[in-house]
């Protein structure tokens, strides 16, 4: 009995020392170098009111810690596996760094979970992820408007002093997004390793991050079947007030005003469909430009019928107007595309 309590005593003191050895980071010189790769699976949900995507992907970690090295003749294995949660967090004794998601909007779930280890410390840590992140949009030119998704992982509760992130690789469906994101289409990626501030760590400190730029570019033919090509129809079909007779004011004041209101009403119809955003958009610029076009042709009738009598010469003028609205409605349009830039959002 005495000799089964001392080899429990001995094991024990074992137990002990091993977990606050597992349990923290290498004990080194230099930062602990984790290289980092990212396999988007999916992209869905993208919504432009909230500036937010879903997603699905793998998160890979990979980094050598000498601890965990060990002698495949004597454990039996060439590589030793730890698979799901129980395995990972209840049998697993490596030490690993968390990596987070600093834009997550609503959720970040972990479906499943894998590591392996190599015979010379080497570990490999495969995450399935599934959220919502947070991204900048600019919707001056919706709907032909380009996007970059940003994914963002960083260390967390390490500044670069103990470990940094080494952006290793990406890889994005070739295949194209899904039916939940076809408005867009795929264009491009790039992934870098940049610091942000971490003065939660300590003043001054800098935590390590993994970024993810998913260049995207909307298909705007709903849109313009929708909306813009119903407005430009609307508007330029409004100018042909300039081809009834001049004393015909009651006819041109009414084409005019069903013109103004069917815009009104199909904005305001539209309204929920439309972003919510509080800077000036292509869109909105479309509708305003309409409208004006419109009111000011409604305004040049009314003088014409009130001063023809006296003036014959507005005849002429008014059959410049049948070609001078709509060409001038349309170069207005291009104008304000040109000159939107300056009034885009700023990251």
């Amino acid at each position: 009995m005495a000799t089964a309590d001392k080899h429990d005593q001995a094991n024990a003191g074992k137990v002990i020392d091993a977990v606050p050895y597992l349990a923290t980071p290498p004990q080194q010189h230099h930062p602990i170098k984790v290289k980092v790769a990212f396999d988007l699976l999916d992209l869905a949900n993208v919504d432009d009111s909230d500036s937010t995507f879903a997603f699905t992907g793998v998160l890979k970690l990979s980094w050598t810690d000498p601890r965990n090295s060990f002698d495949p003749n004597v454990v039996g294995v060439e590589e030793k596996i730890f698979s799901g949660d129980f395995q990972f967090n209840e049998i697993a004794t490596i030490w690993y760094p968390q990596v987070i998601l600093r834009n997550e909007a609503e959720h970040y779930e972990v479906n499943a979970i894998l590591a392996k280890i190599k015979p010379n410390g080497a570990i490999t840590v495969l995450r399935s992820i599934n959220a919502t992140a947070k991204t900048h949009m600019d919707l001056t030119y919706y709907p032909f408007d380009s996007q970059k998704l940003k994914l963002k992982f960083g260390v967390f509760g390490y500044d670069t002093d103990h470990i940094v992130l080494e952006a290793q690789d990406i890889h994005v469906p070739t295949g194209g997004l899904t039916d939940t994101a076809e408005e867009y289409f795929l264009t491009g990626y790039t992934y870098s390793s940049i610091t942000t501030n971490a003065n939660i760590l300590g003043y001054g400190k800098s935590s390590s991050t993994f970024v993810v730029d998913i260049d995207v570019s909307r298909k705007p033919g709903f849109v313009i079947r929708t909306v813009i090509g119903p407005l430009l129809l609307i508007a330029l079909l409004t100018f042909s007030i300039f081809w009834f007779d001049i004393k015909s004011i009651q006819d041109r004041v009414n084409v005019s005003f069903i013109g103004l209101l069917t815009i009104t009403a199909y904005q305001l119809v539209l309204g929920d469909f439309l972003p919510h955003v509080a800077y000036f958009t292509l869109i909105q610029g479309i509708v305003i430009i309409s409208l004006a076009g419109i009111s000011i042709s409604m305004i040049i009738s009314m003088y014409m019928n009130h001063a023809i009598d006296a003036k014959p010469k507005l005849v002429k003028l008014n059959r410049a107007c049948r070609v001078l609205f709509p060409v001038s409605y349309i170069i207005s349009l291009f104008a304000m595309y040109a000159f939107l830039s300056p009034l885009g959002v700023a990251e």
